[in-house]
């Protein structure tokens, strides 16, 4: 971590860099950037790159101190002997002695932060620059001005000018995981892109000091922030460096807007100076930008604010905060925030009364800084905020992933009205149901509260959350025939949940139009709430509809559109640094993409929703981002961490109900799979295909059937495929049917018509293994140019489906000549099972194992396992590059 940081993001303009040392003609380089952007970086790497080439080099740097010397600069350049007065002699002989360091190469002089030199030193760096006899290497501070010898450079054209912009997000993830060695969360890389903007010097700092303090660190096979950012020493030294030559008064002004920003007009007259502020703009250590019809005056980077707050002491931040609050109070509130800033500010300078700390909490918990939250309600409990501050601090505990003590916090509740009662049983309803997977508590509940309740609203409330509950104990069916009835008489919240439950249970019915019709309709509902105090407890947003609007986008063959939808939820949830949403639309970008076949990717998503369902304190969740996990990481053949996977599911020990309860038993379908044992998968997938059946989710059980299919026993599932795509709409679920008739009476016209069909909808993993489909059937009748041809556009689709290693991928020619019997021999054979052991999982005699083993041998042409293993292991694409088939 202390070493150098690679070069990332910075790969194209180190590439010009390398360009120009070979390039003759060419006589230096000028990289200009902001201070932190990385110029001195990335000259470095290139004079290392120089040196690698056997290049004679030298470097000097300039700074404020030896700009008031003649020559200050470059001293280490000047001969030591024969010095002479005559300036132009000077310049000459230093010309001349640089040349004779070359060696017969021109030497590469690197200038760092020329714009520092005195004019002496830079009439030197202009001279040597016009008489080509060494290649310069300068950087320089954008906006800062510079000697005109070094200006007249990049503008008369002698060195190439190359602007260095801030590092993307994009970079600082790269960099990040490069750094770190390990998965990070995205979350974490928008929260340092943000803190930084751009300064690759301020992040590494930011990286180092949270490394440092602990704030940064693995949490559930993920590197996630697990307390506030705050700047390091070293970074504290960096901006009081930029800070040194302020006045006391300059000084005092940044604490206020340090404290206060955004400063508006009221703010800035009260406490501040417009003269004062326009100085400190005019040394680009503020910006003034309109918001509205307001302007707003910040610190022109969060580093210097961190940097600020942190070295003033207490008694000087509880009387600005005091005054600030003071300015807003006696203005009156103008907007809405203004009840969060100043509640923010009493925390620090005193005052606040309860309701107006209970008023800006609530705005701190939907603007996802739960901290501040706490902190906010905590100060309205000591001073008198009565229920809603008590059940607001349960909603918060809940959110911080502490369930169970939200649980206790809840109970220990005495509601004095209908109102209080019902939205206390509400939300342990949901806490019990959909966190922590109790639902026969939630049940308990639900029935208790309909006792107590008089107000037929409120036990109407009540009454459609049993319909969710119903999905849990009995299905999908159960739960439909409740909700749907609902969406002709519930206004408000109730629509919104009757809304929610409709389009989830339709949709796993395959009720796909109607499901779709459902969640449009409650999304539009949830929105036209006024408030987001009347939005469900806990996690009830209104993206949750549109998370099964993409569900069902997804079921239906619209796979490209509910990616699309579920790409864009996950960059807002980054955005407004909501770690609920992030890992719900993970949870989904997992499914989708699991369903695509971008299988690195869905995997990459599972992992960061299981951590961050984890750290929410939310095992059910948890539980269903697992159930998409292990088939994704099944389908890219690694078998080690499907299985680890699996066995966190189970570890889980949650308390048996229906809801995704196929999901969860197709998990272990897949994990057989990947451990080679298809046999074990076949059952493993008619047991999930029945229980979807028993509980009427078509949806699931369409999916366990045509992966029956997927792992050769077409005959298990064909005919129920066809009556199942006459229920459940959308294109997807008649593709499943006719890949299954296909492979069952061997139709390779067909199965090329329905891989195309696939390719449409999106699903790449499909159309790949349904044409791998007809070319072996081309090859069984002997048709060697269909077959050729099929191999061609398999591979293609293959391409876009990177790692995937699902039976149907497996080596065509063995898939053509092997028998059933003989190919599930081969997979438990090259997973590194002995005969024996075969024997016993396939109950077959050890004979008949060596049978089929020296039967596919000969088929293959191969001696023994360990040769058996490595070509199931080959890349699907590079077996056909092998055999001369790749496009």
């Amino acid at each position: 971590m202390e070493a150098e940081w690679p070069i990332i993001g910075r790969e194209s303009e180190l590439a010009a860099l390398t360009g120009a040392l070979d390039d003759a003609d060419r006589r230096g380089v000028v990289l200009a950037g902001a201070a932190g952007v990385g110029k001195t970086r990335l000259a470095a790497e290139a004079l290392r790159a120089a040196e690698s080439l056997g290049r004679p080099t030298a470097r000097v740097t300039a700074t404020r101190a030896a700009r008031t010397i003649p020559f200050g600069a470059v001293a280490a350049l000047l001969p030591t002997e024969g010095a002479s007065k005559d300036r132009a002699a000077l310049l000459r002989r230093v010309s001349e002695a640089l040349a004779a360091r070359g060696g017969g190469h021109r030497l590469v002089l690197y200038v760092d932060d020329a714009h520092l030199l005195d004019d002496a030193s830079a009439t030197l760096i202009h001279q040597l620059a016009t008489a080509g006899t060494v290649f310069l290497l300068l950087t320089v501070r954008a906006g800062e001005p510079a000697p005109d010898a070094v200006v007249a450079l990049w503008k008369d054209a002698v060195l190439t000018r190359i602007e260095l912009a801030g590092l993307t997000e994009s970079a600082v993830g790269d960099l990040l995981g490069s750094v770190l060695a390990g998965p990070v969360d995205p979350a974490v890389t928008a929260a340092l892109a943000r803190r930084c903007r751009g300064n690759a010097l301020f992040l590494r700092e930011l990286v180092l000091g949270a490394r440092a303090e602990g704030t940064l660190r693995q949490d559930g096979h993920l590197w996630r922030l697990v307390g506030p950012l705050a700047p390091s020493s070293r970074l504290v030294e960096l901006v009081e460096a930029r800070l040194a030559d302020l006045s006391d008064a300059e000084r005092a002004f940044m604490e206020i807007v340090a404290v206060g920003e955004p400063l508006g007009r009221a703010e800035l007259a009260a406490l501040g100076d417009q003269g004062l502020a326009e100085r400190l703009e005019r040394m680009a250590l503020l910006s003034c930008r309109p918001a509205g019809r307001r302007l707003e005056l910040r610190l022109s980077h969060p580093i210097y604010g961190d940097v600020l707050r942190a070295r003033m002491p207490p008694l000087r931040v509880a009387d600005v905060s005091r005054r600030l609050a003071e300015v807003i109070d006696g203005c009156g509130a103008r907007r809405r925030e203004d009840t969060l800033r100043v509640a923010t500010w009493r925390l620090d300078g005193g005052g606040g009364r309860p309701e107006q700390m209970v008023e800006a909490a609530v705005q701190a918990r939907w603007r996802h800084d739960l901290a501040l939250a706490e902190r906010l309600v905590g100060h309205a409990l000591v001073t008198g905020g009565g229920f809603e501050a008590r059940f607001l601090a349960a909603q918060i505990a809940n959110l911080q992933g502490r369930a169970h003590d939200a649980e206790r916090m809840l109970e220990g509740l005495a509601p004095a009205t209908d109102d209080q009662l019902g939205r206390v049983a509400i939300s342990r309803i949901d806490n019990s149901a959909f966190h922590l997977g109790d639902v026969d508590r939630a049940v308990r509940i639900a029935t208790e509260a309909e006792d107590r309740l008089a107000d037929p609203e409120w036990r109407h409330k009540i009454a459609g959350r049993r319909s969710a509950l119903l999905l849990a104990t009995t299905g999908p069916r159960a739960a439909a025939a409740t909700a749907v009835p609902l969406l002709e008489t519930a206004e408000g919240p109730a629509l919104v949940w009757a809304c929610q439950v409709a389009a989830y249970s339709l949709g796993r019915l395959g009720r796909l139009d109607q499901a779709l019709a459902a969640s449009e309709r409650g999304h539009r509902a949830h929105q036209h709430l006024s408030e987001p105090a009347q939005w469900y407890p806990f996690d009830w947003h209104p993206w949750v509809q549109l998370f099964n609007s993409c569900e069902i986008h997804a079921f239906a063959g619209r796979l490209a559109e509910a990616e699309r939808t579920a790409t864009e939820q996950y960059r807002q949830a980054l955005a407004e640094r909501s770690t609920e949403a992030q890992a719900w639309w993970a949870w989904q970008l997992c499914r989708v993409l699991g369903q695509r076949g971008h299988l690195g990717r869905a995997a990459r998503h599972g992992r960061e929703a299981v951590a961050l369902f984890e750290r929410l304190g939310r095992p059910q969740f948890t539980a269903f981002c697992l159930a998409h996990l292990v088939p994704a990481l099944a389908a890219l053949g690694d078998h080690p961490r499907s299985k680890e996977m699996l066995a966190s599911l189970t570890g889980l020990h949650l308390p048996t109900n229906l809801l995704m309860a196929a999901d969860i038993e197709l998990a272990s379908a897949w994990a057989a799979v990947a451990d080679g044992n298809l046999r074990r998968a076949r059952a493993r997938l008619r047991r999930t295909a029945a229980l979807a059946a028993s509980i009427d989710d078509r949806v699931m059980e369409s999916t366990a059937l045509h992966d029956l299919c997927r792992i050769g026993h077409p005959a298990d599932a064909a005919d129920r495929l066809a009556e199942l795509c006459g229920l459940i709409d959308g294109s997807l679920a008649l593709a499943r049917a006719r890949h299954a008739r296909a492979l069952l009476d061997g139709d390779a016209e067909a199965l090329e018509t329905t891989s195309r069909d696939f390719e449409e909808m999106g699903a790449d993993l499909l159309a790949a293994e349904c044409g791998c489909d007809a070319a072996v059937c081309w090859q069984r009748s002997g048709r060697e140019q269909r077959r050729a041809r099929a191999v061609r556009r398999a591979a293609g689709l293959i391409q876009r489906c990177r790692g995937a290693r699902t039976p149907a991928l497996l080596p065509l020619h063995g898939r053509a000549v092997l028998t059933r019997g003989e190919r599930e021999v081969v997979l438990l054979a090259a997973s590194g099972r002995s005969t024996k052991a075969i024997a016993a999982e396939l109950q077959l005699s050890a004979r008949t194992v060596s049978n089929h083993l020296q039967r596919a041998y000969d088929k293959l042409g191969v001696n023994r396992r360990t040769e058996l293993a490595a070509i199931l292991a080959e890349e699907p694409d590079a077996q056909m590059t092998r055999s001369g088939e790749h496009p």
